[in-house]
């Protein structure tokens, strides 16, 4: 993911670098009170979306240790502010 610096009004928010195989999809069972309380400020009410890596990607883990069939959720959250920018999002930890 990349930040454009040319465009500050969109900062703190990146999106995934052209030609990359990671990609975006919707998070399932994640709600706004599963975030901690600076990433429940930080959302504007946009969906939450996993970050994946497809296991035909170069940097997928070994399948052996990946959490999907068909790739690998990473566990970072990111919430799209923007089509195509999307902002990192912390789980609550307990």
């Amino acid at each position: 993911m990349v930040s454009d610096l040319h465009r500050p009004e969109m900062l703190p928010s990146m999106r995934v670098i052209p030609g990359n195989f990671c990609k975006l999809i919707p998070a399932s069972g994640i709600k706004k009170v599963d975030l901690d309380g600076i990433s429940e400020r930080k959302m504007s009410g946009g969906k939450l979306f996993d970050f994946f890596v497809p296991a035909d990607a170069g940097n997928c883990p070994h399948l052996s240790i990946t959490n999907r069939p068909d790739g690998h959720i990473t566990g970072d959250l990111f919430e799209e502010t923007a089509p195509g920018y999307y902002s990192f999002s912390e789980p609550r930890l307990f």
